[in-house]
C-alpha cells in the first residue's frame, strides 16, 4: 500500500509527522494495507473542507473527515481512496 500526505493548510511542526500518520493509516486498514492500491491523506483547512463538502456531498459546512473511495478490486489490488481531514475541526473535536 502506498500512502501519500499532502500538507494544505498551516500545521504547527510537530503536527507535520508523516511516518506517525502512514504506521496509524496502515495499522487501521488491517489485512487491506497488503494491497496494492494508493491511500491519499490530505490535511486542509475548514474553507477547503468546507469547498469539498458542499460541492461532492451536498452539504453546506465544515465537517472533520471526507473520504472518498475509488474502484477497487480486493483480489487484484489497486486504487484504494483518498482522506481529507480538516485539522482545525478535528482539533476542535477532540478537545470536546
Amino acid at each position: 500500500m502506498q500512502i501519500n500526505i499532502f500538507y494544505k493548510t498551516d500545521l504547527p511542526k510537530y503536527y507535520k509527522t508523516s511516518a506517525k500518520y502512514k504506521k496509524v493509516i496502515l495499522k487501521a486498514l488491517g489485512r487491506a494495507a497488503a494491497n496494492n492500491g494508493e491511500l491519499n491523506l490530505i490535511i486542509v483547512g475548514e474553507k477547503e473542507i468546507h469547498k469539498i463538502n458542499k460541492q461532492f456531498i451536498n452539504h453546506d459546512y465544515v465537517t472533520d473527515v471526507i473520504s472518498f473511495g475509488y474502484d477497487f478490486d480486493a483480489k487484484q489490488g489497486g486504487p484504494f481512496g483518498d482522506v481529507f481531514i480538516c485539522f482545525p475541526q478535528a482539533k476542535k473535536q477532540a478537545a470536546q
